[in-house]
């Protein structure tokens, strides 16, 4: 078992009701939440109005569409589309898996200063050149991989109509593309 500082406490609750803490706390940390929170101006008060003086709250997640600089994932790709149909089913039932562009300025909405954003590249499979990067790409494409049915079988099934069959055949392709080293596809994180 892995130890844990004596001052850390993770705690798990529903992030978008109201805090009702009895504390304020020194950092709230929030990742991969594109998928799980509909109001992340709402979400970004309530850190500010949690955080102690001086604290810090930080956000990483993705940020669709997928895409490439060079062209080489075209819009009509099985990648392309799948990114296209998460955006649309998200959409519909509040979710903005393009939203996270807007992280610093509904920081600053939320009374936030010093607001610091680093965008990356996240590549999703090992086609960049360089070695750092290359890893990075793999270690997405292994996680993206496994994680892409659970991604898209509620939204494409109960929001968009598709039957599990039909997404099972098309994430057979949406696979394809990932590992597609000619497709230069990344996501920005």
């Amino acid at each position: 078992m892995a130890s844990v500082a004596p001052n850390t406490v993770f705690v798990i609750d529903d992030s978008e009701e109201m805090w009702a803490y009895n504390h304020k706390f020194d950092y709230i940390h929030g990742r991969m939440l594109v998928l799980a929170i509909k109001d992340f101006p709402r979400l970004l008060e309530q850190c500010y109005e949690n955080l102690n003086p001086g604290c810090w709250v930080e956000m990483q997640d993705v940020c669709l569409p997928v895409t490439s600089d060079d062209g080489s994932l075209p819009p009509d790709s099985p990648l392309a589309k799948w990114s296209s149909l998460i955006i649309e089913a998200g959409g519909k039932v509040g979710f903005n898996p393009s939203g996270t562009s807007r992280f610093a300025t509904q920081m600053a909405a939320a009374e936030f200063i010093n607001i610091q954003e680093t965008v990356y590249k996240w590549p999703l499979n090992s086609w960049p050149k360089g070695k750092k990067d290359k890893l990075l790409g793999r270690w997405a494409n292994a996680d993206i991989c496994e994680g892409v049915q659970g991604i898209s079988m509620a939204l494409l099934t109960r929001v968009l109509g598709w039957t599990q069959q039909e997404v099972e055949v098309f994430l057979v392709d949406v696979r394809k593309d990932l590992g597609d080293k000619s497709k230069h596809s990344y996501i920005k994180l």
